[in-house]
């Protein structure tokens, strides 16, 4: 997804009942946008999006980790002509949080610890998936010789894991969020199925 990709349009947000003035997000792709209190950002698997907010939706609140509930399309789907919706929740990412991120990461894996594996995920390709399988050794390290270097030096620290497999967000650290009073939440889930 580009950056320059246009705010969603007038029909798109009619669809999710949003109005009122459309601002770009800063993080990310660059490819998120806010009109109210609810955020708009491009579909990249239907079947994903669609999987996701099933479970999102579903979910009940906790004490622990607050997380962005999807926005239902007036139509009664999840997606419309390519976006999705959410409700925006409080707070900013800090990076530095580490150990906090560490602490909602398991509160909300653990909510989704009996939810079943997405069929998606078998036939999702890009480059985070890519990523992803090299660095759990399901793929070998290709590209130039410079990256190999480096990613032979960490596939030498991989260690297996005894834990079972469920579905994770894998890109936890820029998508919790804190707001003071509030218990840390988690945006933009990154499914995979790991450990």
């Amino acid at each position: 997804m580009a950056p320059d990709l246009p705010a969603p349009g007038p029909g798109v947000l009619a669809a999710f009942g949003v109005g009122g003035r459309v601002r770009r997000l800063p993080g990310g792709r660059g490819t998120a946008w806010r009109a109210g209190d609810v955020v708009m950002k491009p579909t990249g698997c239907v079947a994903e999006s669609g999987w996701r907010a099933d479970v999102l939706s579903a979910l009940p609140d906790l004490a622990l980790v607050r997380f962005a509930r999807p926005v239902p399309a007036r139509s009664g789907g999840w997606t419309v002509d390519g976006w999705e919706a959410w409700h925006a929740v409080r707070g900013e990412p800090d990076p530095t949080r580490v150990e906090d991120v560490l602490v909602a990461g398991e509160a909300f894996h653990a909510a989704v610890a009996g939810v079943a594996r997405p069929d998606f995920l078998v036939a999702r390709e890009d480059p985070w998936t890519y990523g992803e399988s090299v660095a759990w050794g399901e793929l070998p390290v290709d590209g130039d010789l410079a990256w190999r270097v480096l990613l032979e030096r960490l596939e030498q620290g991989r260690r297996p894991l005894a834990l079972p497999v469920q579905p994770v967000h894998g890109d936890l650290l820029g998508n919790v969020l804190f707001a003071d009073g509030l218990p840390p939440a988690v945006i933009d889930w990154a499914v995979y199925e790991r450990p």
